[in-house]
């Protein structure tokens, strides 16, 4: 009967039915009542009415207590029925454990304590090689930024299987490590472990932040290859990876041969045909994904307001921001205002752009003033420019903001304005943060900074450039 209930109504009258049975004591029944209210049809305040209910309850009800706490995004409920597990007496086994480092990976504060302490507890408790625990206690670290004690887990593995190879690669995804994870894939595959949908997903992303085409074709092959099922999350993932490889048409032949979509797709979709400046094909698609009944959501808005930006289509991008919040009841947030003040600034309506940055409900923050900074270069206006240039010093990681008024004291001439602030620069010890290019030759991605001499062909490259540069 448990197994038919479709909502909490239903499971409500199946538990009014065990209790008129004496059945209540059953832990059976009532841990699978447990079950569905905490974990299949999350009402975690009824689950913890039914676990109230439950004389001594087993090692299962409490992890299941405890599983949905950590996946109601309640991480400190979760680690505080541990405590009370523990002082109740009851002794946690393996399955308690990985939902409780996940807890602690989701928590900026004392989170690593706390996960260090919870490791401290499965040494005590022998489950040193239980390999379920282990990849929990690995990917803990890497969420908390600890690379070093995650790959040192990895390492003392008595042996690995595809969950334990996908948790390192999301620690390296987690932590912009791109390269890794694409080096831990391959060594994965060395290693004769077949990957799932969950791993090629996380590889996907490593390819899409270094535009690795090559990698990126390859792991499409090993995705036919393997028959894994082009799901909804598999579709996105190829979606985004080669938009970001700048290969739209897969990306669009990747959209077009998905059995499903949710808002995901279709953001994804939008986002790349903008990207590559088809901004009247990501409008069509927007409307497309509203006649289709399909549901835009934050991220959708940021991804329309941002075509709408790069295009300069003011009045378009006002109706979006205004549909946004009238129609589909969205509260913008400071990556929607910045795309509006990023799309006034572009068409040079900085006195706009300023009096939308006033309107924001929070703080503007770095990426807002740095886009009205930017426009004040493009259309040579000091005033402001003066303005989120101060606006911006407040802030950390300023650097570039010196070095974008400086350039508009050049455009207007203004050579003392400029020497005086090179000098405070110079006193400031104030840097921009170097930019970077990359380019994939032969399944390699390079990366090269500004003035960088670090690759060990650097001798023969500047020696290319140059007589590139003498040809020019």
């Amino acid at each position: 009967i448990l197994e038919q209930c479709q909502s909490l109504g239903q499971l409500k009258e199946v538990l009014c039915y065990i209790i008129t049975a004496g059945l209540s004591h059953d832990h059976f029944a009532m841990s699978r009542v447990l079950y569905f209210c905490a974990i299949t049809s999350p009402n975690l305040d009824f689950a913890c009415l039914v676990f109230s209910q439950i004389e001594r309850p087993n090692s299962f009800s409490w992890n299941t207590m405890i599983r949905g706490f950590v996946s109601s995004g309640q991480p400190v409920m979760a680690l505080s029925l541990y405590s009370r597990m523990l002082r109740d007496g009851m002794l946690p086994d393996k399955y308690t454990y990985p939902f409780l480092f996940k807890a602690c990976g989701s928590l900026a504060r004392n989170g690593l304590v706390l996960g260090r302490s919870l490791h401290c507890h499965v040494l005590e408790l022998g489950y040193a090689l239980d390999l379920y625990v282990l990849t929990g206690t690995m990917h803990m670290y890497g969420l908390l930024g600890c690379l070093g004690e995650a790959t040192k887990v990895f390492d003392n593995m008595p042996q690995r299987d595809v969950a334990s190879w996908t948790s390192l690669i999301t620690c390296y995804v987690a932590n912009d490590c791109w390269e890794e994870g694409l080096l831990a894939f391959n060594l994965m595959r060395d290693d004769c472990v077949k990957p799932n949908s969950a791993t090629l997903v996380c590889v996907m992303g490593c390819c899409a932040q270094l535009g690795a085409l090559d990698q990126a074709r390859c792991l499409h092959s090993v995705l036919e290859k393997l028959s894994i099922k082009f799901d909804v999350f598999v579709g996105n993932s190829l979606v985004d990876l080669y938009s970001k490889c700048g290969r739209i048409d897969y990306a669009c032949q990747a959209f077009d041969e998905m059995p499903n979509r949710d808002s995901f797709s279709w953001t994804a979709m939008i986002a790349g045909l903008a990207m590559h400046g088809l901004i009247q094909d990501a409008l069509d698609t927007f409307s497309q994904m509203k006649h289709e009944g399909a549901e835009p959501d934050a991220v959708t808005f940021v991804a329309i307001l941002g075509a709408c930006s790069h295009a300069g289509l003011v009045n378009e991008g006002l109706k979006y921001f205004a549909c946004m919040k009238k129609e589909h009841k969205i509260v913008p947030d400071v990556k929607h205002y910045g795309c509006m003040v990023d799309l006034l600034s572009r068409a040079g309506l900085l006195d706009n752009a300023l009096d939308f940055i006033r309107s924001m409900p929070a703080d503007p923050g770095l990426a807002v003033w740095g886009a009205l900074l930017s426009a004040c270069r493009l259309h040579s206006n000091i005033e402001v420019g003066e303005l989120a240039a101060k606006e911006i010093e407040s802030l950390p990681d300023f650097g570039g903001a010196h070095v974008l008024l400086s350039n508009i004291y050049a455009n207007a001439s203004q050579w003392d304005a400029v020497s005086n602030l090179r000098h405070k620069m110079g006193d400031q010890d104030t840097r921009k943060p170097p930019g970077y290019s990359s380019i994939e030759l032969r399944g390699v991605v390079h990366a090269f900074f500004v003035g960088d001499r670090t690759h060990p062909q650097s001798h023969e490259i500047y020696h290319i450039l140059d007589d590139l540069t003498l040809k020019l």
